[in-house]
């Protein structure tokens, strides 16, 4: 999948994104179908065997391209580009975000803390990773507030650039 991303940013698909709609709604379309007919579809006809998580997995990858172009083409409305701007906060603390949710949900699911993984119901755990999202939006933009980068993206870069500046909103 990154060498797929690498060769898409590299023919600057995105950058050129109307004069290849045409081919994007194709991809979609087809990835939807096919993906969408794999994941959600035949596992229910095969009844929990092995084969039905072999194709789950398999449908995989069709199924991120499926959500990624469904963004793409939200984000090209008035409407949808403005509701994506939210994500632009957290996207700026991308690993910070990351790790922050790697702690929460190992502490949550798992079997050394509450251990709940496979015991809630999967509308809540739906709405548990959507209110830990949001929680990590509003830090995110208060963070971003004081600072320019998260925390984890500030000790990643001086560690890159092997020295530690004094890293304000202002600097």
């Amino acid at each position: 999948m990154f060498l797929f991303g690498a060769a898409i940013a590299k023919k600057k698909w995105l950058h050129r994104f109307e004069e290849y709609r045409k081919g994007f709604f194709i991809t979609w379309l087809m990835t939807l179908i096919i993906g969408g007919t794999l994941s959600w579809i035949l596992p229910f006809l095969l009844e929990n065997s092995s084969a039905a998580q072999t194709i789950q997995y398999i449908s995989s990858p069709l199924l991120t391209i499926f959500y990624a172009i469904s963004l793409i083409f939200i984000y090209h409305t008035v409407k949808g580009k403005k509701v994506l701007q939210w994500l632009a906060v957290p996207g700026r603390m991308a690993f910070t975000n990351y790790i922050g949710q790697s702690i929460i949900c190992t502490f949550l699911f798992g079997p050394f803390a509450f251990g709940v993984y496979g015991k809630l119901h999967l509308t809540t755990a739906i709405i548990i990773a959507i209110v830990i999202f949001v929680l990590q939006m509003i830090v995110s933009k208060l963070w971003l507030s004081k600072f320019r980068f998260g925390p984890l993206e500030y000790a990643w870069r001086s560690f890159t650039y092997l020295g530690i500046k004094k890293e304000s909103k202002n600097a």
